[in-house]
């Protein structure tokens, strides 16, 4: 199969950010008292499972059905006199909350402890004997690397990286040292290692990345700091000159809403639903991730839906595919045993109930979710620790990431929520019918009491405290936050192909896509599709058995 590639195909790229992983879970099948089941987690774990995000529900969900757990299971949350709190550093419950309404009811004042099941959060009586779910807690933040083209000793480097990032580059587990190995500096550039039974900077174990043969050698005994090359690593004397890479620990990383859904309450069948969206939104709503599972839950949730609910997903000849391009199912699935099971051989058409997904006849009237298409990139936010006017922080921001950083919906504010800084920090909030600095509107943030008062006419920024916001002079001296948009390139690429074989044979186009990928595996993530014309068709036939196609 001879393939002519005329233009770039539709990729998705992303910067180099390492997301490490936050927490493992493990289910205990032995059934226990809330307080027996913490004693039980402190002493082979960490503590009962502390849940703050989606992606975390979606995963102790995942866990559950893995071993056919549908039961009540005991998590880390206790109500503490009218305040719940995780077991794990008695730390408030906070924004992100997950109860199965109308829980908590605190039902005849004896439910002071929390479970979850499928659908949700409840609280029970804390001498109920259940399930429960211990985690291990692991590094939660998240690191990216940041080149700096500038020639200074490994102390120096340090220096710069403490003070404008986080530290000089460390790599602690084999997700990052993959990374490491991709960066390539010509003659070499400085990370944070240095001789202390060889330390990274920030004071963890060297583990990972492999020594240049021979290396290292302590050549006059002076050799006691690490440059890398070619993803090897080498001593040297420390007063060496070279460029370095920093290290920043973005503090939350902030899921973009990649699709915004909508929950339709008119019953249709999945056919007419299809309909319905693609003349009304985009299509029927495709769902790819744990975030976007939670995102429906809660919107199902809102509008006190509990019922079976269309999504995109229907079967294509024992093959799950989306409605949008017809994309197959993939490695993501969120299904509900024993579904699919294509009872009686009339099931084809994919539901979402509260536990999962299910299968179901594409004929049975159902209330359907749509979705739009929506920015699809990510944001992230850096404290800078250097105290600065609002002009001087929104001048540092922009050249090293994106802008001061923004608040532009609920999912980003919750965020903010939690971020606390002593004496208050900028954001990118001044004075313009009170703006962004990226020039959005402002209208999340709750103020201060009493706020904004424009005191003495003169007060046009906006500092961030405890969760609310006040206006202050822009020559106010403070720490301030970054905002990183992480974003993706597509591109449609048209693609001629030469074969004497059937194009349109679903092997082989899994066959060519294959062969794309593999061109285009040295440039990080990406993600391959055909286009589909409007015929249904990915190829058209041009001249003989010439035949081309594109991407989207």
């Amino acid at each position: 199969m001879k393939l002519h590639l005329f233009m770039l195909l539709f990729i998705t790229e992303v910067l180099p950010a390492i997301h490490a992983v936050s927490r493992k879970y493990h289910l205990i099948l032995t059934a226990k008292t809330w307080t027996d089941a913490r004693t039980y987690c402190r002493a082979m774990y960490n503590d009962l499972a502390t849940l703050e995000t989606p992606a975390e529900i979606v995963k102790i969900q995942n866990i559950a059905k893995s071993q056919n757990c549908a039961s009540a299971t005991w998590i880390g949350l206790y109500n503490d006199v009218n305040s719940w709190r995780w077991s794990m550093g008695n730390e408030s419950l906070g924004s992100f909350k997950f109860w199965y309404s109308p829980n908590p009811d605190n039902w005849m004042a004896t439910e002071s402890c929390a479970a979850i099941d499928l659908y949700g959060w409840y609280d029970f009586s804390c001498k109920t004997l259940l399930t429960f779910i211990c985690f291990d807690g692991n590094y939660t933040g998240t690191s990216r690397y940041i080149f700096i083209n500038m020639q200074s000793t490994w102390s120096d480097a340090q220096s710069y990286c403490r003070q404008h990032h986080t530290d000089l580059a460390s790599a602690r587990n084999s997700t990052e040292n993959s990374i490491v190995n991709s960066l390539a500096v010509f003659g070499g550039s400085w990370f944070g290692l240095f001789r202390d039974t060889w330390k990274w900077s920030d004071q963890t174990n060297f583990t990972s990345i492999p020594w240049i043969p021979g290396q290292p050698d302590n050549s006059l005994k002076q050799e006691n700091c690490v440059l890398l090359l070619n993803g090897q690593a080498g001593d040297d004397l420390c007063s060496k000159i070279l460029p370095f890479f920093c290290e920043s620990e973005i503090f939350p990383i902030i899921p973009a809403v990649y699709r915004k859904y909508y929950l339709i309450l008119n019953g249709k069948t999945w056919t007419d639903a299809r309909t319905y969206c693609r003349s009304m939104y985009t299509d029927l709503a495709t769902l790819e991730t744990p975030a976007e599972i939670a995102q429906i839950q809660n919107i199902a949730k809102s509008q006190n839906s509990a019922s079976t609910t269309w999504i995109g997903l229907y079967n294509d000849v024992n093959s799950w595919r989306w409605s949008m391009g017809n994309v197959s199912l993939g490695s993501f699935s969120n299904w509900y045993p024993p579904n699919p099971d294509n009872y009686l051989g009339k099931e084809s058409c994919g539901a979402m109930v509260p536990a999962g997904w299910s299968d179901d006849q594409c004929e049975t009237p159902l209330t359907f979710i749509c979705f739009d298409e929506s920015y699809t990139g990510t944001s992230s936010y850096i404290f800078i620790n250097m105290q600065l006017t609002w002009s001087d922080a929104q001048s540092y921001c922009r050249p090293h990431h994106t802008d001061l950083a923004s608040v532009r919906n609920s999912a980003e504010n919750s965020i903010v929520k939690s971020l606390s800084v002593s004496g208050g920090s900028w954001f990118g909030l001044f004075r313009d019918t009170w703006k962004w600095s990226d020039q959005t509107n402002f209208n999340s943030i709750p103020w201060l009491a009493g706020q904004p008062d424009n005191s003495l006419k003169q007060e046009n920024c906006v500092l961030f405290l405890n969760g609310v916001t006040a206006d202050v002079l822009c020559s106010k001296i403070i720490p301030f936050f970054c905002e990183t948009v992480i974003t993706g390139k597509k591109q449609i690429a048209r693609l001629k192909i030469k074969s004497n074989q059937d194009v349109d044979d679903p092997g082989v186009k899994v066959a060519i896509l294959d062969k794309i990928r593999q061109m285009f595996s040295n440039k990080g993530n990406i993600t391959v599709r055909w286009r589909q014309q409007s015929d249904g068709l990915v190829f058209k036939r041009i001249k003989g058995n010439r035949t081309t196609t594109t991407f989207c």
